[in-house]
């Protein structure tokens, strides 16, 4: 079967919903690194929820990071230890 001229592929489609995620371009803000303080990271975190909460694809987002398992990072307003805790899956840290 030929790919048609603008058609999104199997991948670009299942990552469609993110293009309109108000994080675009600020993955800074919703990923933490190891050299980073406890107080940057909750700050950080902080920031990202609040930026979440008027997210046209929290939801998505939110059920994205859920059936994946996603590890690191804020999403969907939700953080690591969040989803830990929704999955009812402890996490020490």
């Amino acid at each position: 079967m030929k790919e048609r001229a603008g058609a999104l592929t199997a991948q670009e489609d299942r990552w469609a919903w993110a293009d309109q995620g108000k994080c675009i371009g600020r993955a800074d803000l919703f990923y933490n690194s190891d050299d980073e303080s406890k107080v940057r990271r909750r700050r950080k975190e902080k920031q990202a929820k609040r930026l979440c909460e008027t997210c046209p694809v929290k939801s998505r987002c939110q059920q994205h990071a859920m059936e994946n398992r996603e590890l690191y990072g804020v999403w969907g307003g939700l953080s690591e230890n969040d989803r830990h805790r929704l999955a009812g899956r402890s996490r020490s840290g």
